[in-house]
């Protein structure tokens, strides 16, 4: 059952189907003529016909019956589908693609389609679409999640198997399907593939011979965020907290780079902390339910190679409680206390590693003065006087290598070069633009509030905060 949509939102769709198959309205047209037995080079049947489906496309006219099955046939797609509107979707035709068995809820059939000799399942569509993207864009979470669970694929490598010496490889899915053995017969294509780390040259490359086919899931799996996002939203949608936590949905690959070498610029490697942020995921996060919002509450660690286990708490928690709070949400009382208790923790740690480093270098330079060589009153005052100035200058420099990320300052990092990984933190820190009309949430906005005024006035002024952020937002 679906609902009939509007002629301007059919036709919105039907332009879409038709300039991405057939590039024009006027090709398309000669298609339909052909397609109801007629001549496709009568410019004047080509001329009513385009006439007609510019109507169409425009909201101006309604598909007719009669065009229904022309329309489907050529653009491969259901009958539900054109007059919803791209919102109900229904099979084409008896041959299994990525997009019938996406549709589908039918097990058996999910499993005849992995286990096809062929391994048509790895393979991409006309369209450039595997079968895990139509399953996103059908919202069919039940053969997602149960891709998932027989091990079929994965959005984020198992956690067991993470290696935190190669941090690129951390957020990649990937596929146990394995593709059909190579045939002679095969269409065979010739690629580049980086030479072994054991040979000198970076420039070195060495040839081998690949079947094209049926790598194009396993690469899409492996080289995009954008599905483990989708699969986060059907996962809140679904309320699956235990999917959330095999999804890491509260992390994203910024805070692996930034805990691997929390510096400053020159460490950066251009990822952009608010390149991951996605405005759809928060939205369905504020309207979730409870446990959703438990697991989004909670703090988590990441440890990096070196040994160092930094604290956070989710990245965007900052729009989170924004939204919270501007919806009036029950839940908003709970997240404030939980954002507090981190902003605590991130200000008493930042302080701590801060003082500690100032007194280690003090102490580097003082060995160079042994106090018992001050004798006097007069002398030991110079001495005292040095040792403070000391203090003070080495505090300053150090409060240099806290850096702030995002455009709304939502990551905090500190590293002391001199001390290496021994003074060196990075964290989420959370702040709120929103005001209640409920004095207990504007209390616990202005505790929240005045802990992040704590962590910048540590670095410096909230204003010259604002200036470094114009400045530095890339990781």
């Amino acid at each position: 059952m679906f609902n009939l949509n509007a002629n301007e939102e059919i036709g919105k769709y039907l332009s879409e189907l038709i300039i991405r198959k057939y590039k024009s309205y006027r090709q398309f047209s000669k298609k339909c003529i052909e397609a109801e037995g007629r001549d496709g080079n009568d410019d004047r049947l080509i001329d009513n016909m385009s006439n007609r489906i510019s109507q169409i496309v425009k909201g101006k006219k309604s598909v007719q019956l009669s065009d229904l099955p022309i329309f489907t046939r050529l653009l491969d797609v259901s009958c539900e589908e054109i007059l919803s509107a791209g919102e109900c979707f229904g099979t084409t035709s008896n041959h299994l693609t990525n997009y019938d068995v996406a549709f589908t809820e039918e097990q058996d059939v999910w499993e005849a389609y992995v286990h096809r000799e062929d391994k048509i399942i790895l393979n991409t569509d006309e369209y450039g679409k595997t079968i895990i993207d139509y399953a996103l864009e059908f919202k069919n979470f039940k053969l997602l999640k149960y891709f998932m669970k027989q091990g079929y694929i994965w959005f984020v490598d198992d956690v067991n198997d993470w290696n935190v010496s190669d941090i690129w490889t951390l957020f990649q899915g990937g596929t146990s399907i394995e593709p059909r053995p190579f045939r002679m017969d095969d269409d065979i294509r010739w690629h580049f593939y980086p030479a072994d780390k054991t040979l000198q040259s970076g420039s070195i490359h060495q040839l081998q011979q690949a079947n094209e086919l049926q790598c194009e899931l396993k690469y899409t799996l492996a080289g995009s965020d954008d599905l483990r996002r989708k699969m986060i939203i059907l996962a809140i949608e679904n309320n699956e907290v235990e999917l959330m936590e095999q999804l890491r949905a509260r992390e994203n690959f910024s805070l692996y780079i930034l805990n691997e070498r929390p510096m400053n610029r020159l460490t950066m490697m251009g990822e952009d902390v608010d390149s991951y942020y996605d405005e759809d995921v928060l939205v369905h996060i504020a309207g979730a339910s409870e446990q959703i919002l438990d697991y989004f509450s909670k703090t988590f660690e990441i440890t990096n190679r070196f040994g160092r286990t930094d604290k956070f708490i989710f990245p965007y928690m900052t729009y989170l409680l924004d939204c919270l709070i501007k919806n009036n949400s029950s839940y908003s009382e709970k997240m404030l206390k939980c954002a507090i208790e981190h902003n605590r923790y991130a200000y008493k740690r930042l302080k701590r590693l801060v003082a500690n480093a100032t007194q280690e270098h003090v102490k580097y330079y003082m060995q160079f003065r042994n106090e018992e060589d001050y004798r006097n009153e007069e002398e030991r005052k110079l001495y005292s006087q040095y040792k403070k100035t000391c203090h003070e200058q080495e505090r300053e420099k150090l409060k240099e290598n806290i850096y702030f990320y995002g455009c709304d300052n939502i990551i905090i990092s500190f590293w002391d070069v001199c001390g290496e990984n021994k003074f060196a933190m990075v964290t989420t820190v959370v702040h709120t633009t929103e005001n209640s009309s409920d004095n207990r949430i504007n209390s616990l906005i202005e505790e929240l509030n005045g802990l992040y005024h704590k962590i910048c006035n540590i670095k410096g002024s909230c204003e010259q905060i604002k200036l470094q952020a114009d400045k530095v937002t890339y990781l």
